[in-house]
Formats: structure tokens, sequence, C-alpha cells
């Protein structure tokens, strides 16, 4: 992704948004990110349940032996 993002620029990508070739790759390579984001948002949802499920369990109070 990162490498996909420095190699384009806001004016390289309106030129090919002008032809139906390019179009259709933009779209191609807009929905492969899209599909990243909600990747990455269910991903980041469970890490902060399981963060949140480890800090629950750290209120418990530490018994003396």
């Amino acid at each position: 992704m990162r490498a996909l993002l420095a190699t384009s620029n806001a004016a390289d990508l309106r030129r090919m948004a002008t032809h139906p070739v390019g179009r259709t790759e933009i779209e191609r390579l807009q929905r492969v990110a899209a599909a990243r984001v909600d990747e990455f948002q269910r991903y980041l949802a469970l890490a902060k349940e399981v963060e949140a499920h480890f800090a629950q369990a750290l209120q418990t109070e530490i018994l003396e032996a």
C-alpha cells in the first residue's frame, strides 16, 4: 500500500480517470484499498477488545501469599 501511494500522484490519477481503462484500474485499486480498510478496522476492534479484557483483569487486587 505504501509503495502504491508513493508512486501515485493526484495529477496522474486524474489523467488516468479520463480514460476508460485507467478508470477501471483506479476503481479496482479503490475497491482493494476499501477492503483493506475494512480488514484493518475489524482487526483493530478485536485488538481493542483483547486490550480491554486484559486491562479489566489487571484491575483485580493482588493477593498476598
